[in-house]
C-alpha cells in the first residue's frame, strides 16, 4: 500500500507555481531557435596508446568505441549531417 496524499492536500500557491513553471517551459520551448548543424572536420585521432589504453587491449572494443564516436560526431547539436558532407 502506499501512503500519498490526495492532490486536494497540495496548497493552491504550490499547484499555481507548479502550472507557471510547466508554461514557462513551454514558450521557452516553442520560442527557442532550431538546432543548426553544419559540417566540421573531424578532429585527428587519439594515439595508438591512447586508443589501446580506453580499450583495455581488446581490439574489438577499441572497434565499438571508435563506430560509437564516429555516430555521435554525425549527430552533431542533435540534427544530424550526412557522412559525406563531414
Amino acid at each position: 500500500m502506499r501512503d500519498e496524499r490526495p492532490l486536494r492536500h497540495v496548497s493552491a500557491p504550490v499547484l499555481a507555481l507548479l502550472a507557471a513553471g510547466l508554461a514557462l517551459q513551454i514558450g521557452m520551448h516553442c520560442f527557442a531557435p532550431g538546432a543548426q548543424a553544419k559540417a566540421e572536420d573531424l578532429p585527428p585521432p587519439p594515439a595508438v596508446s591512447t586508443l589501446r589504453l580506453a580499450s583495455l587491449g581488446e581490439p574489438i572494443a577499441l572497434a565499438k568505441i571508435l563506430m560509437l564516436y564516429l555516430q555521435a560526431f554525425d549527430y552533431q547539436s542533435g540534427s544530424r549531417i550526412p557522412y559525406k558532407d563531414l
